[in-house]
């Protein structure tokens, strides 16, 4: 089997160099049985002539030793494209015309392909496992446009449900930065201690946050910074763990860098910055951290293995019923939860642009449909000038299934290589 291997290998990366041995090895076996029949009385002529015949040709062994390699389809495709190649060099005009038609429906598909693969397949760049994260929502859009939920009822759905394996709580918004150069506006977040956990998201350098980081008010000054923003503030340096950052005039210490990617937990934005929600007064100067009936928090929640959102759904609305009916002096509006998935999440930007998704989805087929068939007419044309040649190439013997590889990869049979006339008609195109 290795020697096998060994063998196709150099048939493939030494092809000028098995093809002068080849041409070595018969040679000297053809001169061998030539001498023989020399000194056995026959002229020098009639000995050639008879070894020869004996041999059975040197161009029909030659062809069988190329089929013992194993290699012959990857020869084909070589020659095939080469050909192909020389016929589009002979016809500037028919391969522009088919190149920019090819290209700009394919452009065109990849284009529309690439925003529905970040929009629906990869709504969350870095996050693993996508498909298992869901957003929780109070009430409707239309009847909560703002985040729906107090940083307290985050807390008691949290630690009460059974059918999420991790919930997190984050806001996110303008920040004025500045003790790095020149002071700028970046877009960060303030989450909840187990953000980059919930999300599937570890650190390229440093750490996430830690639980005590969350539950001190004011007492987390620490800051955790994308992998952008690391690379162009901090020169991809690993001494920018430790230093610190002056985010809307307060100090934090940068404690880790987000991997390469990841932008944050809201589809279509980009986050530089991630805060514990512990510093919300520092931050935005608000007041919101130990007030129930402050809702300023989005939700993301993974499922646990096995179960759906409906179930989800259901045991978070118990639990929300719970706890508006042990305070009801908060006004809360609708209690009713629902779980999206990421790319209809009501706090993205897909939430505006989903719906167009079967839109651009039949858009995208028929581009792509129209420039297959444009090209195909072009290439229908074109075969009716070549009639004559295919007619001549089957007269010489060349079968059907080569003639169709020839037309798909725009290369003839094997009379357009380099080998004798005799080899044409006697080997593969037989």
């Amino acid at each position: 089997m290795f020697d096998d291997l060994r063998i196709r290998l150099r048939s493939i990366f030494h092809r000028r160099r098995i093809e002068t041995e080849l041409d070595d090895e018969l040679q000297f076996h053809l001169d061998r049985q030539v001498d023989k029949y020399v000194r056995q009385g026959l002229a020098p002529e009639a000995a050639t002539r008879r070894a020869r015949l004996e041999l059975g040709g040197l161009d029909q062994v030659k062809e069988e030793c190329r089929d013992a390699r194993g290699v012959r389809p990857l020869d084909d495709l070589a020659q095939d494209l080469h050909f192909g190649l020389r016929v589009l060099r002979k016809s500037p005009s028919f391969t522009l015309v088919a190149v920019l038609t090819l290209a700009l429906g394919i452009c065109a598909t990849s284009t529309i392909l690439s925003w529905i693969d970040a929009t629906l397949l990869d709504p969350i760049p870095g996050a693993a496992d996508t498909g298992a994260l869901v957003s929780v929502m109070r009430g409707t859009i239309s009847e909560h446009p703002t985040p729906p939920f107090s940083y307290a009822d985050y807390v008691d759905l949290r630690s009460q449900t059974q059918t999420l394996s991790g919930l997190l709580a984050y806001h996110h918004d303008f920040m004025s930065l500045t003790g790095v150069g020149k002071a700028e506006r970046i877009y960060g977040a303030l989450t909840s201690a187990n953000f980059f956990d919930v999300l599937g998201v570890t650190p390229v350098l440093g750490r996430g946050f830690t639980p005590d980081e969350e539950s001190a008010p004011g007492g987390a000054p620490v800051v955790v910074v994308s992998y952008a923003f690391w690379q162009n503030h901090f020169g991809a340096s690993p001494s920018a763990i430790g230093r610190t950052l002056r985010i809307n005039r307060h100090g934090y210490t940068v404690v880790g860098v987000a991997p390469p990617g990841f932008q944050g937990s809201t589809g279509a934005l980009r986050e530089d910055a991630w805060i514990p929600l512990s510093m919300d007064r520092q931050v935005w100067g608000g007041s919101r951290f130990n007030d129930r009936g402050s809702f300023w928090l989005n939700e993301l929640g993974r499922l646990k293995p096995g179960v759906t959102s409906a179930g989800a759904a259901g045991e978070l609305n118990v639990l929300m019923q719970r706890i508006a009916a042990t305070t009801p002096e908060i006004e809360r509006g609708p209690n009713q939860i629902t779980l999206d998935p990421l790319w209809r999440s009501p706090f993205s930007a897909n939430v505006y642009l989903y719906k167009t998704l079967p839109l651009l989805l039949g858009l995208a087929a028929v581009l792509l449909l129209l420039a297959c068939a444009n090209v195909a007419n072009l290439l229908l044309m074109r075969s009716v000038g070549r009639r004559r040649e295919i007619a001549l190439r089957l007269a010489m013997g060349a079968g059907r299934s080569r003639l169709v590889r020839q037309l798909l990869a725009e290369r003839g049979p094997s009379a357009a290589s380099s080998r004798p006339p005799a080899c044409r008609s006697r080997s593969r195109a037989m």
